[in-house]
């Protein structure tokens, strides 16, 4: 199995995402409101799949991509990385922003789409049909360990990330 060495963890709270008094003008209050990440908090609890091991980087975002208002693009520059792998939820928003940002920002970008997920399959199929093949390449997680499809796994670039950065 895969792991990431860097995690994107959502934090929806009004001073720090714009978007959020827009979004909630219209859908209105339904399944909505601020989600705050505090992983000192007694109530924080990682999902067993995505419980981050020793040194991965973890960033917040306060936004649907990856690549506003975040250190992401910064940490992949320091680290001479040119591909990035792109999965999560929800593949129509979150998968699809953060792929746009990364493919906008130069990126080698790569959606691993049976490591995505959306609200259901034909939203899934549908996001993938728009931009698939497009702005980011369409791959299989099996792709990746293909010793002919597969990537050239790289030595690994040690970042220190300081208050500034995250």
């Amino acid at each position: 199995m895969l792991r990431p060495c860097l995690e994107l963890v959502d934090t929806h709270i009004h001073k720090h995402s714009p978007w959020l008094t827009q979004f909630e003008r219209i859908r209105g209050p339904r399944n909505m409101g601020e989600v705050p990440c505090d992983p000192s908090s007694p109530e924080f609890t990682w999902e067993e799949f995505a419980t981050p091991e020793g040194g991965e980087v973890i960033i917040a975002k306060s936004s649907w991509s990856s690549t506003s208002n975040t250190a992401l693009v910064d940490i992949l520059n320091s680290a001479c990385i040119d591909t990035v792998l792109c999965c999560g939820l929800i593949t129509s928003v979150c998968v699809q922003h953060s792929a746009f940002g990364i493919f906008e920002a130069g990126y080698r970008t790569l959606l691993v789409t049976d490591a995505c997920a959306d609200r259901g399959m034909a939203r899934h199929e549908a996001a993938l049909a728009l931009y698939g093949d497009y702005m980011y390449e369409l791959i299989m997680s099996d792709d990746l360990e293909s010793k002919t499809t597969g990537l050239i796994p790289a030595e690994p670039v040690w970042v220190v990330i300081d208050q500034k950065t995250n």
